[in-house]
């Protein structure tokens, strides 16, 4: 198991440096990179790079270089992609499909082994929302959505004690299931709200008024904090006093509001709109064009917009937008978006026409007439 947890500590060295020397080439350029190394290696700079090469090897830094290499490398990327029309051209190659398909297979089984409910249900719901704009017709899509919704209808009716189970299945050992705990979560994080619904308590600042806890602990609110211990009206706990140092309260629109106030909720809410009205815009100008070169960049935008709907989903039940790695993923979608408005010509406004179509020459007139 050490050799296995060495080769694993190794390996992610390994891709964090690479993915720094990918960050660097993408910054400044294949032609600069070998000029910009071979300053790098000079006597006094390289003595500062072996330092830093070194830090590397503790996880906290390992971490916190290989979020803010991400971070950068993700719009220098895209600055540097714009330009280029084809630059997704090679997944026309059915190879180069066929391994990225297997490549997410290990995925599914990881997706299984994490037992989350609210990923399964989020994945489920993304998969129907994709194949239902996979129909071209709005009237398919119309009827095709409200069988759906009729048969999830019906399903929830005679199948409610099989979903009941499922929501339920994660339990503690006093029988307290992690549905019935975020219930009284939710609960905590809107008795906090109310205290204090226009400016929040802050970033981070969520331990700190909500339990009593080693983390965070502030004297002064010793015997005034916000977690619900017992069910109201009875002596029955309810389960969060096992767990007292919950970060925040599992709901990405509850987690904003008590961070950042009613302001920064709807500063997010309307930077979700602005997503999806941009994902539609996408679509409808590729329709609209008609181009078999854009059927690639059709599928990569609802790639992009099923997954922040399948992170949406999955944010009612967990934190998917505060915390730096799913903040990562979040901004990483926005980018992906807006590099493919790039490449699709969509423009920000104006009525979306169709193209039209080339002009016929005299002499394929002639052509045609012969």
């Amino acid at each position: 198991m050490r050799v296995g947890m060495r080769c694993g500590h190794f390996a992610r060295k390994c891709l964090i440096r690479c993915f720094s020397c990918c960050w660097l080439a993408t910054v400044c350029g294949r032609g600069r990179m070998w000029p910009v190394c071979c300053w790098l290696c000079s006597v006094r700079p390289l003595w500062l790079l072996c330092r830093v090469w070194r830090s590397i090897s503790s996880s906290e830094v390992s971490l916190c270089w290989s979020r803010m290499a991400y971070g950068a490398y993700t719009p220098c990327l895209a600055a540097r992609t714009t330009s280029r029309r084809q630059v997704f051209g090679f997944l026309h190659a059915w190879g180069i499909r066929i391994v990225a398909a297997a490549a997410l297979l290990p995925m599914l089984l990881v997706l299984y082994l994490s037992q989350s409910r609210g990923a399964w249900v989020a994945i489920a719901l993304a998969t129907l929302f994709l194949l239902l704009l996979l129909l071209r017709s709005r009237k398919a899509v119309l009827i095709v959505g409200l069988g759906l919704l009729v048969a999830l209808a019906v399903g929830g009716i005679i199948f409610h004690r099989v979903i009941l189970a499922f929501l339920e299945g994660h339990q503690s050992v006093v029988g307290i299931s992690t549905l019935s705990k975020r219930l009284y979560l939710w609960l905590s994080a809107l008795r906090m709200i109310h205290d204090r619904p226009w400016f929040g308590f802050g970033l981070e600042n969520w331990l700190c008024y909500y339990s009593a806890n080693a983390v965070c602990s502030i004297p002064a609110l010793y015997h005034h904090h916000y977690w619900i211990l017992t069910i109201p009206g009875t002596n029955t706990l309810t389960g969060l006093s096992d767990e007292p140092t919950l970060s925040h309260p599992h709901n990405i629109f509850l987690d904003v509001w008590v961070s950042m106030g009613i302001f920064g909720l709807l500063a997010f809410i309307a930077l979700i709109f602005l997503f999806f009205r941009l994902f539609s815009r996408i679509l409808r100008t590729i329709h609209a064009k008609q181009g078999a070169a854009l059927d690639y960049l059709r599928w990569m935008v609802l790639g992009v917009g099923a997954a922040m709907l399948a992170g949406l989903i999955q944010g009612q039940v967990d934190n998917a937008f505060l915390a730096p790695d799913m903040a990562f993923c979040f901004w990483i979608l926005v980018t992906a978006l807006l590099l493919l408005r790039v490449q699709s010509g969509t423009s920000w406004r104006g009525r979306i026409s169709p193209e039209p179509a080339p002009p016929v020459t005299t002499e394929e007139t002639h052509e045609a007439t012969v």
